[in-house]
């Protein structure tokens, strides 16, 4: 645990050193408070209130320390605090900065996922991905929840050469196509002599009729 430190002074509550404290840390942080005589003469156990997005969560001092919440520097928006003693005072607010992070997760997490299921690994920071969901179109993804893009637009990767490739669609996928595969099936193809055979037996069987 490392403590960020503070110092209360009569009624001001001020930082007293300069670690950044890193989002996305995970009960690394704790708050260390030095009291001047004033605050240790208060009656009423002392805490530390934590403020931040209508969040709000308060913490008993004990030797004057406690831990820094997780919740309030799970991303890199600041958070405020206050110093309080029982119900007979407190500091103002003050803000605390963070140092942007990201969630300290490994490439895999270590249990076991059902075989249908498989792992994505997206952005962090502003453009974290929220939301994935599946569609016809397949994989889709949303930073705010509002606005999905497609994660595969099944547009075809075509690499940068002077060679004229196709492609083929099999399978949901776009493949190269080699030179005389696209046309090996051609002499099985209708030809003229059969679409005019084909006509006269509608005609003999009068399906068509001469005008």
């Amino acid at each position: 645990m490392h403590y960020i430190k503070f110092k209360a002074s009569e009624f001001s509550l001020l930082r007293d050193d300069k670690t950044p404290i890193v989002s996305g840390s995970i009960d690394f942080y704790g708050i260390e408070i030095a009291f001047d005589e004033f605050w240790k003469n208060l009656p009423g156990t002392k805490q530390i209130q934590f403020y931040k997005s209508r969040n709000r969560v308060q913490s008993d001092l004990v030797d004057g320390k406690c831990i820094l919440p997780n919740e309030f520097i799970a991303d890199k928006a600041p958070f405020e605090m206050r110093l309080s003693s029982g119900d007979t005072v407190a500091t103002p607010w003050i803000p605390v900065t963070l140092t942007e992070g990201g969630p300290m997760f490994t490439d895999k997490p270590d249990e076991e996922i059902p075989e249908e299921l498989s792992y994505v690994k997206t952005p962090k920071g502003d453009h974290a991905i929220s939301q994935l969901r599946v569609e016809e179109s397949g994989l889709e993804y949303s930073v705010n929840g509002i606005d999905w893009e497609v994660a595969i637009n099944g547009i075809p990767d075509v690499p940068r050469n002077t060679d004229d490739i196709s492609y083929l669609r099999k399978r949901g996928d776009w493949v190269p196509v080699e030179k005389g595969e696209a046309i090996s099936d051609l002499s099985s193809a209708p030809t003229m002599a059969d679409f005019n055979n084909l006509l006269a037996q509608l005609r003999l069987a009068g399906v068509i009729k001469e005008q």
